[in-house]
Protein backbone atom coordinates (compact mmCIF):
# COMPACT_ATOMS: atom_id res chain seq x y z
CA UNK A 1 0.00 0.00 0.00
CA UNK A 2 2.74 2.37 1.26
CA UNK A 3 4.49 1.76 -2.37
CA UNK A 4 1.46 2.51 -4.47
CA UNK A 5 1.25 5.44 -2.28
CA UNK A 6 4.51 6.61 -2.79
CA UNK A 7 4.10 5.78 -6.95
CA UNK A 8 0.97 7.78 -7.03
CA UNK A 9 2.50 10.85 -5.00
CA UNK A 10 5.55 10.61 -7.40
CA UNK A 11 3.50 10.31 -10.92
CA UNK A 12 1.59 13.36 -9.35
CA UNK A 13 4.02 15.28 -8.94
CA UNK A 14 5.90 14.90 -12.50
CA UNK A 15 2.40 15.56 -13.64
CA UNK A 16 1.51 18.79 -12.40
CA UNK A 17 4.97 19.63 -13.33
CA UNK A 18 4.75 18.73 -16.74
CA UNK A 19 1.01 20.52 -16.72
CA UNK A 20 3.20 23.58 -15.48
CA UNK A 21 5.54 23.48 -17.94
CA UNK A 22 3.16 22.90 -20.69
CA UNK A 23 0.89 26.21 -19.56
CA UNK A 24 4.35 28.31 -19.28
CA UNK A 25 5.54 27.08 -22.53
CA UNK A 26 1.50 27.88 -24.18
CA UNK A 27 2.06 31.28 -22.30
CA UNK A 28 5.30 31.64 -23.75
CA UNK A 29 4.17 31.06 -27.30
CA UNK A 30 1.33 33.22 -27.17
CA UNK A 31 3.87 36.23 -26.15
CA UNK A 32 5.98 35.70 -28.73
CA UNK A 33 3.44 35.51 -31.57
CA UNK A 34 1.78 38.64 -29.75
CA UNK A 35 5.02 40.25 -30.11
CA UNK A 36 5.52 39.29 -33.36
CA UNK A 37 1.96 40.44 -34.35
CA UNK A 38 2.65 43.95 -32.57
CA UNK A 39 5.92 44.73 -34.45
CA UNK A 40 3.97 43.39 -37.92
CA UNK A 41 1.47 46.21 -36.84
CA UNK A 42 3.87 48.60 -35.84
CA UNK A 43 5.64 48.00 -39.23
CA UNK A 44 2.83 47.83 -41.24
CA UNK A 45 1.13 51.19 -39.54
CA UNK A 46 4.68 53.21 -40.00
CA UNK A 47 4.73 52.20 -43.35
CA UNK A 48 1.38 54.17 -43.79
CA UNK A 49 1.99 57.00 -41.52
CA UNK A 50 5.61 58.32 -43.67
CA UNK A 51 4.37 56.93 -47.10
CA UNK A 52 0.31 58.03 -47.06
CA UNK A 53 -1.64 61.24 -45.29
CA UNK A 54 -4.59 59.44 -43.48
CA UNK A 55 -7.36 61.07 -42.25
CA UNK A 56 -7.91 62.75 -45.61
CA UNK A 57 -9.75 61.55 -48.68
CA UNK A 58 -12.69 59.48 -46.56
CA UNK A 59 -10.03 58.06 -44.60
CA UNK A 60 -8.29 56.43 -47.30
CA UNK A 61 -4.58 56.75 -48.07
CA UNK A 62 -3.62 59.56 -50.90
CA UNK A 63 -2.07 57.75 -53.94
CA UNK A 64 -0.71 59.88 -56.89
CA UNK A 65 -3.24 59.93 -59.45
CA UNK A 66 -5.74 61.05 -56.26
CA UNK A 67 -3.30 63.95 -55.47
CA UNK A 68 -2.98 65.10 -59.49
CA UNK A 69 -7.28 65.20 -59.68
CA UNK A 70 -7.19 67.14 -56.16
CA UNK A 71 -4.49 69.31 -57.94
CA UNK A 72 -6.28 69.41 -61.49
CA UNK A 73 -9.43 70.95 -59.82
CA UNK A 74 -8.08 74.04 -58.30
CA UNK A 75 -6.28 74.44 -61.28
CA UNK A 76 -9.47 74.37 -63.73
CA UNK A 77 -11.89 75.37 -61.66
CA UNK A 78 -10.54 76.81 -58.33
CA UNK A 79 -12.89 74.24 -56.31
CA UNK A 80 -12.71 75.02 -52.88
CA UNK A 81 -13.15 71.77 -52.04
CA UNK A 82 -9.85 70.33 -53.19
CA UNK A 83 -7.89 73.42 -52.50
CA UNK A 84 -8.74 71.82 -48.49
CA UNK A 85 -8.08 68.42 -49.47
CA UNK A 86 -4.74 69.72 -50.84
CA UNK A 87 -4.20 71.85 -47.75
CA UNK A 88 -4.51 68.68 -45.56
CA UNK A 89 -2.58 66.54 -47.27
CA UNK A 90 0.63 69.14 -47.07
CA UNK A 91 -0.08 70.08 -43.50
CA UNK A 92 0.88 65.90 -43.11
CA UNK A 93 3.57 65.95 -45.87
CA UNK A 94 5.38 69.53 -44.57
CA UNK A 95 8.28 68.72 -46.94
CA UNK A 96 6.21 69.45 -49.48
CA UNK A 97 4.15 72.54 -48.37
CA UNK A 98 5.66 74.83 -50.79
CA UNK A 99 3.80 73.64 -53.30
CA UNK A 100 0.79 75.10 -51.76
CA UNK A 101 1.94 78.50 -52.78
CA UNK A 102 0.67 77.87 -56.06
CA UNK A 103 -2.75 76.28 -55.35
CA UNK A 104 -3.45 79.93 -52.79
CA UNK A 105 -2.26 82.08 -55.28
CA UNK A 106 -4.38 80.66 -58.29
CA UNK A 107 -7.21 80.98 -55.17
CA UNK A 108 -6.69 84.58 -54.64
CA UNK A 109 -6.56 85.40 -57.96
CA UNK A 110 -10.04 83.37 -59.36
CA UNK A 111 -12.15 83.46 -56.17
CA UNK A 112 -14.14 85.85 -54.54
CA UNK A 113 -14.18 87.20 -51.87
CA UNK A 114 -10.83 85.80 -51.89
CA UNK A 115 -10.31 87.08 -48.20
CA UNK A 116 -9.64 83.60 -46.52
CA UNK A 117 -7.14 82.90 -49.44
CA UNK A 118 -5.02 85.92 -49.18
CA UNK A 119 -3.98 85.29 -45.48
CA UNK A 120 -3.51 81.70 -46.32
CA UNK A 121 -1.24 82.92 -49.23
CA UNK A 122 0.49 85.38 -46.89
CA UNK A 123 0.94 82.50 -44.50
CA UNK A 124 2.58 79.78 -46.98
CA UNK A 125 5.15 82.33 -48.62
CA UNK A 126 5.97 83.23 -45.53
CA UNK A 127 6.99 79.57 -44.64
CA UNK A 128 8.51 79.14 -47.37
CA UNK A 129 12.38 78.79 -48.08
CA UNK A 130 11.96 78.64 -51.73
CA UNK A 131 14.09 80.88 -53.85
CA UNK A 132 11.58 83.00 -55.30
CA UNK A 133 10.42 84.57 -52.02
CA UNK A 134 11.21 87.53 -52.42
CA UNK A 135 9.20 87.98 -55.49
CA UNK A 136 6.10 86.59 -54.08
CA UNK A 137 6.40 88.85 -51.24
CA UNK A 138 6.01 91.53 -53.05
CA UNK A 139 2.85 89.85 -54.54
CA UNK A 140 1.83 88.89 -51.06
CA UNK A 141 2.14 92.30 -49.49
CA UNK A 142 -0.01 94.06 -52.27
CA UNK A 143 -2.88 91.76 -51.66
CA UNK A 144 -2.44 92.33 -47.57
CA UNK A 145 -2.41 96.15 -48.49
CA UNK A 146 -5.88 95.56 -50.46
CA UNK A 147 -7.20 93.47 -47.80
CA UNK A 148 -6.57 95.91 -44.93
CA UNK A 149 -8.54 98.76 -46.65
CA UNK A 150 -11.41 96.19 -47.26
CA UNK A 151 -14.95 96.82 -45.27
CA UNK A 152 -14.71 93.18 -43.96
CA UNK A 153 -13.28 94.16 -40.43
CA UNK A 154 -11.91 90.78 -39.49
CA UNK A 155 -10.11 90.28 -42.34
CA UNK A 156 -8.98 93.76 -42.48
CA UNK A 157 -7.36 93.74 -39.13
CA UNK A 158 -5.81 90.41 -39.96
CA UNK A 159 -4.47 91.90 -42.50
CA UNK A 160 -3.14 94.80 -40.87
CA UNK A 161 -1.70 92.78 -38.10
CA UNK A 162 0.75 90.84 -40.85
CA UNK A 163 1.77 94.27 -42.35
CA UNK A 164 2.66 95.43 -39.36
CA UNK A 165 4.80 91.84 -38.69
CA UNK A 166 6.68 92.96 -41.89
CA UNK A 167 7.20 96.68 -40.99
CA UNK A 168 8.56 95.64 -37.90
CA UNK A 169 11.07 93.15 -39.12
CA UNK A 170 12.22 95.29 -42.14
CA UNK A 171 13.01 92.70 -44.88
CA UNK A 172 10.56 92.71 -47.53
CA UNK A 173 9.12 96.79 -46.30
CA UNK A 174 11.34 99.17 -45.01
CA UNK A 175 11.95 98.81 -41.22
CA UNK A 176 9.18 101.41 -39.49
CA UNK A 177 7.92 100.57 -35.70
CA UNK A 178 6.19 103.97 -35.76
CA UNK A 179 3.96 102.23 -39.29
CA UNK A 180 4.26 98.71 -37.48
CA UNK A 181 2.66 100.23 -34.00
CA UNK A 182 0.03 101.92 -36.25
CA UNK A 183 -1.10 98.96 -37.83
CA UNK A 184 -1.02 96.88 -34.76
CA UNK A 185 -3.26 99.32 -33.15
CA UNK A 186 -6.20 98.48 -36.02
CA UNK A 187 -5.21 102.11 -37.88
CA UNK A 188 -6.29 102.02 -41.86
CA UNK A 189 -4.92 104.39 -43.57
CA UNK A 190 -1.94 103.20 -44.65
CA UNK A 191 -0.84 105.53 -47.75
CA UNK A 192 -1.08 108.31 -45.27
CA UNK A 193 0.90 107.54 -42.41
CA UNK A 194 3.69 105.93 -45.12
CA UNK A 195 3.14 109.93 -46.82
CA UNK A 196 3.51 111.08 -43.38
CA UNK A 197 6.67 108.77 -42.89
CA UNK A 198 8.13 109.98 -46.32
CA UNK A 199 7.83 113.62 -45.18
CA UNK A 200 10.05 113.20 -41.74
Amino acid sequence: MRTYLLTFLVALTFSCANNAKKVENEKCSENVSLLKDASKEKKDSSVIRYSFTPDINNGNPVDEATLRRWQQKVIEEADAYYYDQLASYYINNPHLQDEMIKYSEIMVRRKNPNDTYILEFYKYVKQSKTPRKEKLMIKVIKRLKDLSERDEVFFSLMARSKLSELYREGIYLPKDTVIAEYLYKGGGNLDSIIQVRKGK
